[in-house]
């Protein structure tokens, strides 16, 4: 199977033979597929039946946040799966990143529960690491001011320093076991809480940490 560099506008080729992204975990591990670069230190490569027909993609990418390892995103299109081809472009971006500071990094991917990516990621060697749940709160379950246990709460702004130092030690404390680099509170801000990665800070969104800490496991 034909395989390259991936380049400027294969991305769009790619969305049209894959299915719509379902999740933002999933629009987030597309935006790896983009070409290689040194900052920020990437490298991708893209598979062709014939030229400008892709059947699939890889890349492994530098986390700022995780300077000990790197993500990796194999995916190919559904009629496709199942015939080796994954496996090729993972072996083939692989051997893009000897010479660079990608060679010999521990590799994280995020895959669903239950489905053929999880199945291919364990073919692969990958074991579990950590699960994460998505939890929605409804309208009206958390007490309103001057009520129930209100007192537990403290609404500060979303963009805060306090905010920010607390959500740091809760990010750390959750990924002990995938060990997070020093950061500051604008690297923090920047990654998790500012408008660029979806966060709200309009003067009418708040943010509602609780004062004694919530133990989770994840």
């Amino acid at each position: 199977m034909p395989i390259r560099e991936l380049t400027d506008g294969d991305d769009l080729r790619l969305n049209e033979v894959f299915a719509d992204a379902t999740t933002p975990a999933g629009h987030m591990a597309r935006s790896l597929f983009r070409p290689s670069s040194d900052s920020p230190l990437i490298r991708s490569v893209i598979a062709e039946v014939v030229p400008d027909v892709p059947v699939g993609a890889a890349a492994i990418a530098e986390s700022p946040l995780h300077p000990y390892r790197a993500w990796v995103h194999v995916e190919v299109a559904a009629e496709e799966q199942g015939q080796g081809q994954g496996r090729e472009l993972f072996d083939a971006v692989c051997a893009e990143t000897r010479g660079t500071a990608l060679e010999g990094l521990d590799l994280r991917v995020r895959v669903h529960a239950g489905s053929p990516g999880e199945g291919f990621a364990q073919a692969l060697g990958f074991t579990p690491l950590t699960t994460t749940r998505v939890i929605k709160v409804p309208a009206g379950a958390l007490p309103p001011a001057g009520g129930g246990r209100a007192e537990d709460l403290e609404i500060v702004a979303t963009g805060s320093v306090k905010l920010t130092k607390a959500f740091l030690a809760w990010y750390t404390a959750v990924n002990r076991d995938d060990a997070v680099g020093p950061l500051t509170i604008g690297q923090v801000n920047n990654a998790f809480l500012s408008e660029a990665p979806g966060a709200q800070r309009r003067n009418r969104h708040r943010a509602l940490p609780l004062r004694d800490p919530i133990r989770t496991g994840c």
